[in-house]
C-alpha cells in the first residue's frame, strides 16, 4: 500500500544544505495565514544541531518572535 509522507518546512530547508553554509546562520519559519509557526521540539533540535544560530517564527498575531 503506498503511503504519503510529509516533512516539516524546517527540515526541508536544512536537508541538502552544507553544514558550513548553515553554521551561524538564521532561519525564519513563517505561516502566511497568521497561524503560529513556532518550530516543534524535533525541528528545534534539528535546527540547533545543524549549526543555525538564530530561530525566528511568526507568532500567530502577525509578529515575528525570536526563540530563546
Amino acid at each position: 500500500i503506498p503511503f504519503k509522507t510529509s516533512i516539516h518546512a524546517e527540515a526541508d530547508a536544512i536537508i541538502g544544505t552544507s553544514r558550513q553554509d548553515l553554521h551561524g546562520s538564521s532561519i525564519l519559519v513563517f505561516r502566511h495565514n497568521y497561524g503560529l509557526a513556532k518550530p516543534c521540539h524535533c525541528c528545534e533540535n534539528l535546527i540547533t544541531v545543524s549549526g543555525i544560530k538564530n530561530i525566528f517564527y511568526s507568532n500567530g498575531n502577525g509578529c515575528i518572535e525570536k526563540m530563546k
